[in-house]
């Protein structure tokens, strides 16, 4: 992010584990508000960078990115807590591989509501607080996001996707003061 972050509320998916959890221990080290929206308090628990953290300085809520209501529920009690939102970083995702032969639609349809429905779903609901806050939306996408391969179809087909909210959010909120940024 170019802004400065200490004391700035970053809200972050998929924090429990690898890149996401790195995000969140990097921003708290700075000095960020970290909220952290987990399908699993419990899990939590065990991510010591996390644990070690005031309740001033994480908030956790539980969400099922697949289901919009509980991604709006989230997007209205962070509103009501905390106000305002300096960065909204995608980070959660879900990755299956397979060929088009073989995959099935079911997991298509999960890939598509994680990797992408749960994206738009949450930049809709938090844009409000993102615009005031003058604030920065992360995806934190896939190189198959640009170029697919053999076995990828679906995974690539949802970061193709999410690239391509990204892309039309950017011309949408830049002018009011809001940077959009995809990897």
């Amino acid at each position: 992010m170019d802004l400065p972050i200490k004391g700035k509320i970053v809200v972050i998916t998929g924090v429990t584990g690898g890149i996401g959890r790195a995000i969140a221990s990097a921003c708290a080290k700075q000095g960020a508000i970290v909220v952290g929206i987990v399908r699993d308090l419990e899990k939590v628990k065990s991510v010591p960078e996390l644990n070690s953290l005031s309740k001033e300085q994480l908030h956790l809520f539980q969400a099922d990115l697949c289901e919009v209501e509980e991604l709006r529920k989230v997007a209205r009690l962070i509103q009501e807590r905390l106000g305002v939102v300096h960065a909204l970083i995608h980070n959660a995702a879900v990755h299956e591989i397979g060929s088009i032969a073989d995959s099935q639609v079911d997991v298509f349809d999960n890939l598509i509501s994680v990797n992408v429905r749960a994206p738009l779903v949450l930049t809709q609901s938090l844009l409000p607080l993102l615009i005031e806050g003058k604030g920065q939306v992360i995806f934190i996408n896939s190189s198959v996001g640009w170029k697919s391969s053999a076995g990828i179809s679906q995974y690539a087909a949802s970061k193709h996707a999410l690239r391509a909210i990204a892309d039309s959010l950017r011309e949408e909120v830049n002018r009011q003061g809001v940077k959009v940024l995809t990897s």
